[in-house]
């Protein structure tokens, strides 16, 4: 192959990947740095952070929670107690994010997740998913809830495969379940498989044969569960630990590891 052939598919190699890179910084800005420019994003914006609203708010608020692994230390005290959390505080106004310049809310059920009715009983479908099935940035005016009146949704931000099949295991234990709907998201479902198995409880249910996973009765154990995540999440706030609660305000931080992994494009 000539000098001049080797020179010209370099050049054009190069201007290939440089064009893929553009692109994806694009796509990064407009889908995840959404600021005061993005059309969607409110003209007057709420820029307190999530611990000045929960100081600011009045009555029962409370910060979404997340799954087990974005919780560590609150999965270790209740391994020790033996018992398993899914969801957030029962009957609560539970903050989601700021994605569009105002924070969204919704109100838990009895059980901590994001329904209409606290009739678990008779229901026989079943919403199985991360934050796309919680529905994390959404008003309650437009959420799925609003159109399925036969189906309850347990869906769990930030949850994995792992999270969601104990999740599955508890509800059947408790109520009658015919029909399942599980929102995969292969964004990062499979990243949180991976963090989900460095899980002293989730790993347990690694094991196929659903007779060896194991059972913490999740569903009668609320009330209990409620007061000991009560307790983590006023020593979380003390603390000033953001890391322990979702909030995203004007849409994500820039990552210089997101853009060389290319994700706005994939």
């Amino acid at each position: 192959m000539s000098f001049s052939k080797i020179t010209n598919f370099i050049l054009t190699l190069t201007s290939i990947l440089i064009c893929i890179f553009l692109i994806n910084l694009y796509l990064d800005y407009t889908i995840y740095q959404k600021g005061n420019s993005s059309s969607l994003f409110d003209n007057k914006p709420d820029n307190r952070n999530i611990y000045k609203v929960l100081e600011d708010t009045k009555g029962t608020l409370y910060p979404n929670l997340g799954s087990m692994i974005n919780n560590p230390d609150l999965s270790n005290i209740l391994l020790d107690k033996k018992l398993i959390f899914f969801g957030d505080i029962s009957n609560s106004k539970i903050l989601l994010c700021n994605e569009t310049g105002q924070y969204k809310y919704y109100q838990s059920d009895d059980y901590g997740f994001r329904n209409i009715s606290n009739e678990y009983n008779g229901k026989e479908n079943l919403i199985i998913g991360d934050s796309f099935g919680l529905g994390i940035c959404i008003d309650d005016k437009i959420y799925l809830k609003k159109n399925y009146s036969n189906t309850n949704n347990l869906s769990v931000s930030g949850s994995g495969p792992l999270s969601q099949i104990a999740l599955i295991s508890e509800y059947v234990n408790k109520f009658e379940l015919k029909n399942l709907i599980w929102f995969f998201y292969e964004g990062n479902d499979l990243l949180d498989f991976r963090e989900e198995l460095k899980n002293l409880t989730l790993k347990q249910y690694q094991d196929l044969d659903y007779k060896q996973w194991p059972r913490f009765d999740f569903f009668d154990n609320k009330k209990l569960l409620d007061d000991i995540v009560k307790k983590y999440i006023a020593q979380s706030l003390q603390k000033n630990v953001s890391s322990k609660f979702y909030e995203t305000k004007h849409g994500k931080e820039f990552s210089l590891k997101r853009l060389l992994k290319l994700t706005a494009l994939r």
